[in-house]
């Protein structure tokens, strides 16, 4: 009579598992540790891109340690664990949204300003102080669906805005909002008066 034999079971000892498992998640905590934040980068990008390299008084210089906060996405994301765009100009409290690019030189010239306005200047810091956070979106240039156009386009649709509300197709735009409504907007020209008096405007 034939002997039957039974495959060998490879077994594998639990605290083997649990070093692997410890092993893993330690990789995966040191690389999003070592990541540098969206702000950190934004940040140097505005730098190197010569946001402090023409301005009037060094006083209004952007500093690496700013109230910049990056949201680049219209929609919630990961389940609405991190909030869009949507959902911050729907809260009921003032939401201050740069529509911008680091790359644009637009942008890059009007960044200090936008910053020293809110947070610094005497006459305005009043609302920065009620405005914890500057929330920065890039736009790109051109006419694509995240183009300055296209995404205005779909905050309209989305808040039922009428059609010449909120219109713009070159940046940088600031805008801000409360109760999913246009409270004010700069649309153009972006220059150290405007945006003062945009914000003065906004303290009435």
């Amino acid at each position: 009579m034939a002997k039957k034999y039974k495959n060998a079971e490879t077994k594998v000892h639990p605290i083997t598992i649990g070093a692997i498992l410890l092993f893993v998640v330690s990789m995966i905590t040191l690389i999003l540790v070592l990541q540098p934040k969206p702000e950190t980068t934004l940040t140097e990008k505005y730098l190197a891109a010569g946001a402090n390299s023409s301005l009037a008084d060094e006083k209004y210089a952007l500093s690496k340690d700013n109230n910049l906060v990056v949201n680049n996405h219209l929609n919630n994301q990961w389940f609405g664990l991190k909030k869009g765009i949507f959902h911050e100009i729907e809260k009921d409290e003032l939401t201050l949204i740069l529509f911008a690019n680091p790359d644009n030189a637009a942008s890059a010239s009007a960044i200090a300003y936008v910053h020293y306005y809110l947070y610094t200047n005497p006459s305005t810091k009043a609302l920065g102080e009620s405005v914890k956070n500057l929330i920065h979106y890039s736009v790109s240039s051109g006419t694509g669906k995240n183009s300055m156009g296209k995404v205005l386009e779909k905050i309209t649709e989305k808040l039922e805005l009428e059609e010449d509300e909120l219109v713009a197709t070159e940046m940088p735009v600031l805008v801000a909002f409360k109760n999913g409504k246009v409270v004010e907007s700069l649309t153009t020209g972006l220059t150290p008066n405007s945006i003062r008096d945009f914000y003065l405007e906004l303290l009435k």
